[in-house]
């Protein structure tokens, strides 16, 4: 495993121009971002695929008999409790969470802090008076699919449309011109409209995000991705994730899938983590599971003992 000491030619090439990237993205937005990160989380059964991309509720309960999410009776948990802690205790953490409209369709999350932890990233938060337990959520609906599937499945609703103190606000990011036929009467929810194409949203959304956290905060944003393969795909090739967790659980859930993956990610996160200049520093058990870290090439974990992070 090469260390970040010794870095070649072309990985200092990469670092190079992803720094640059963020000065262009972000510079003129807030300058302090520099120490902030991007840390995307990928959960993995035996077979490499994650939950949210694979397969549909009913096929995975037919092959995994694992203890049901609260806010989603048909996602099935497959990770271990310290996993799911480790989890938590990164969302107290940061300031927004990041996922995409898939993902909330599928899995129903809320994204708020449980199991125990406390959101650390308000440090005058009063849970007394109901404030936010949880990082703002953050999602990627190009479309307005969310919106679209609550017209169609009424009266059932997503957790992330109707949040309520102590829950976060959530953001939808979506392309402009999907929202002719849609306002946004739902309390705690923006709708945000780039003027984008699809393939450059991740340096849009950053941009938007850092601007509108500059306005309330002098440090820079900790942001966290926690979504399925085509989030985590676009986050990396677009150059703004700093470092990833994978963790690995030992119990087979999705049926397996041909090489290549799903959309070319999934099955392959990490040569695409490598292809993109990032550096594997270790792993550690977790209750069964295999917890691997991740920097960007030029990045540091934030505490010396890769366990104590988050």
């Amino acid at each position: 495993m090469r260390s970040i000491a010794t870095l070649t030619p072309r990985s200092l090439h990469l670092n190079v121009l992803r720094k640059l990237r963020w000065l262009l993205v972000l510079l003129l937005l807030i300058p302090s971002f520099s120490s902030g990160y991007c840390v995307l989380k990928l959960a993995l059964d035996k077979n490499g695929l994650i939950g949210s991309t694979s397969t549909s509720p009913n096929k995975i309960s037919a092959t995994f008999k694992g203890p049901r999410s609260n806010s989603n009776p048909n996602n099935f948990r497959f990770t271990s409790p310290s996993s799911l802690d480790l989890v938590h205790r990164l969302r107290a953490r940061c300031d927004f969470v990041i996922t995409g409209s898939n993902t909330v369709i599928q899995d129903n999350p809320s994204f708020s802090c449980r199991r125990g932890v406390e959101y650390t990233r308000n440090p005058n938060r009063n849970p007394d008076r109901g404030e936010q337990n949880g990082p703002t959520r953050v999602v990627v609906d190009r479309g307005l699919k969310l919106l679209q599937w609550e017209l169609t499945n009424a009266p059932q609703t997503l957790n992330l449309l109707h949040p309520t103190p102590p829950s976060a606000p959530t953001i939808l990011y979506h392309l402009s011109n999907s929202s002719s036929h849609f306002s946004s009467p739902l309390n705690f929810v923006t709708l945000s409209g780039l003027p984008t194409t699809s393939s450059s949203l991740p340096d849009s959304i950053l941009g938007s995000l850092s601007k509108t956290f500059a306005k309330t905060s002098p440090h820079p944003p900790q942001i966290m991705l926690e979504g399925g393969g085509n989030l985590a795909r676009s986050f990396v090739e677009s150059n703004l994730v700093t470092h990833a967790i994978i963790v690995q659980s030992p119990n087979s859930v999705f049926p397996k899938i041909e090489e290549g993956g799903v959309d070319g990610f999934v099955g392959r996160e990490r040569k695409g983590l490598l292809d993109h200049g990032f550096v594997k520093l270790g792993e550690y058990d977790s209750e069964g599971d295999v917890v691997e870290c991740w920097v960007k090439e030029g990045e540091k974990w934030p505490d010396d003992e890769l366990k104590k992070w988050p």
